[in-house]
């Protein structure tokens, strides 16, 4: 049999390898819920026939090729890659010239 002073070390002991994880669970719980659990929601959610308000009737792809078929579509991406192509690059380093002395 263990003594008393034995067993609250041992307590003791646990209680010091399992405070961080006890402190941290919440915290992981509601990460994993309002962060992954609404990105797989508002996945779940592409997929269905929902517009302002849920409806679960699965569509697949649908919502998708609306709006890549949608002429809104192609001028948005023009306008992106076209504002991407106004952000000035460095030049590599052999192409700046000679180095002054």
């Amino acid at each position: 049999m263990t003594s008393p002073e034995a067993g609250a070390r041992n307590f003791g002991a646990w209680v010091q390898r399992a405070l961080p994880k006890l402190v941290l669970s919440p915290t992981v719980a509601i990460t994993l819920i309002f962060v992954y659990g609404f990105i797989l929601w508002t996945a779940y959610l592409s997929f269905t026939k929902s517009k302002g308000y849920p409806v679960h009737e699965w569509v697949g792809w649908m919502q998708y090729d609306r709006v890549w078929h949608h002429p809104r579509w192609a001028v948005a991406m023009r306008e992106r890659t076209s504002a991407a192509s106004l952000v000035p690059r460095r030049k590599p380093s052999s192409a700046r010239g000679p180095v002054a002395a």
